[in-house]
């Protein structure tokens, strides 16, 4: 059994001092502060690398009708062996920077083949997008991947249900979707009010019983999203980069998705920008760490980010931890992935974009 003696924890919102945390293996170590659990990103497109001008857009809706992309995103997405690559990278950077569990939306295909190749990962829960529109997935689609993917590698990998958004996405499909959920007991999460207030539509669609719907962005009628019992997850970093604007406050949160990892960064930079929004360092910090476990209702035992540094770095995303343990398993030993650090997964990165806009941009 090893050993791990922390001088600070932070755990469940408060911080406790001078405590030995007890892990399998024989992993051992001093650390000034460890985060149980670590950051938890709550949503995240690991396909995404691009996604036009900022600032301009009123909604998502404009943004997606009008925006000008360098790639083919559908051609992107239909190349398993890119997508996968690409998740790859993001699950590897978020790892690195101390995410012990992540929800992906995107490639299905790719995301299974990023995961059957990767030996370390966060948990990560499984969420096929559902789009009325070619290169996306229906819902009958994903009846069969659900029975074989709710509960896979030792429950480090989950599965669910992402509905892209109400207005690109039928009635009935949508109502369907979240009746599958709750039949089988699985997350439903879509993209809501960014930009423009939906919960009348949704309320007509599903009804009032709403309180298991995992509800992304919510910059529109935020307090009545929290009122209905929706399970709010704010992107502060691409709320901001497409409309200047975000959540106003911090009381209508649950937990925090970095959306774009590959773009703007990781749920690391998601915290700073979050801490330097709302100030109250450690309620942000809480909903950063086990407030995507408990919108997802995901286990974190023994899921802890270790650091040689302070909490006051921490939650200003200037640290970096020096181990991450996922499940009992340690992952990053000595800031390294299986012996890849931050800049080699930055380097690959590049590259693979380059690879990407080679293949796909538009003007090829």
């Amino acid at each position: 059994m090893g050993k791990l003696e922390v001088e600070e924890l932070f755990h469940y919102g408060k911080i406790y001092r001078d405590v030995v945390l007890h892990v399998p293996g024989r992993i051992s170590g001093s650390f000034k502060v460890a985060l149980m659990p670590g950051l938890s990103d709550a949503h995240a497109h690991p396909q995404v690398i691009d996604v036009g001008e900022r600032g301009r857009w009123k909604n998502s809706y404009e943004w997606i009708a009008n925006r000008k992309l360098r790639v083919r995103e559908e051609d992107l997405r239909g190349d398993p062996e890119l997508s996968s690559k690409l998740t790859i990278i993001a699950l590897t950077l978020s790892l690195l920077d101390g995410v012990t569990m992540i929800a992906i939306t995107g490639s299905l295909q790719g995301n299974l083949l990023a995961l059957r190749r990767l030996k370390y990962h966060p948990r990560v829960i499984m969420l096929p997008t559902i789009l009325n529109k070619k290169g996306w997935m229906k819902l009958e689609d994903v009846y069969t991947f659900l029975p074989d993917s709710t509960r896979l590698d030792g429950g480090k990998i989950s599965a669910g249900i992402f509905i892209h958004s109400i207005g690109l996405t039928d009635p009935k499909t949508v109502k369907e979707a979240i009746s599958l959920g709750k039949g089988e007991k699985i997350p439903v999460a879509m993209h809501l009010n960014e930009g423009v207030g939906e919960i009348e539509v949704l309320r007509k669609i599903a009804g009032n019983n709403l309180n298991e719907v995992v509800a992304i962005h919510c910059i529109e009628e935020s307090e009545e999203c929290k009122r209905l019992g929706l399970r709010v997850v704010s992107c502060p970093l691409s709320n901001l980069y497409l409309y200047e604007r975000t959540i106003p406050q911090l009381e209508f949160i649950d937990a925090f998705g970095s959306d774009w990892p590959l773009v703007t960064g990781t749920l690391r930079r998601a915290l700073s920008t979050a801490t330097s929004i709302y100030k109250r360092e450690l309620e942000v910090l809480d909903k950063a760490t086990r407030g995507g476990y408990e919108v997802y209702n995901i286990n974190h035992e023994l899921d802890i980010s270790l650091y040689d540094d302070t909490l006051e770095r921490i939650v200003t995303g200037e640290a970096h931890p020096r181990t991450v343990i996922v499940g009992g398993q340690p992952t990053v030993i000595e800031g390294k992935l299986d012996g890849i650090d931050r800049g080699e997964a930055e380097r690959a990165l590049r590259e693979t974009i380059n690879e990407a806009f080679s293949l796909y941009g538009v003007d090829h």
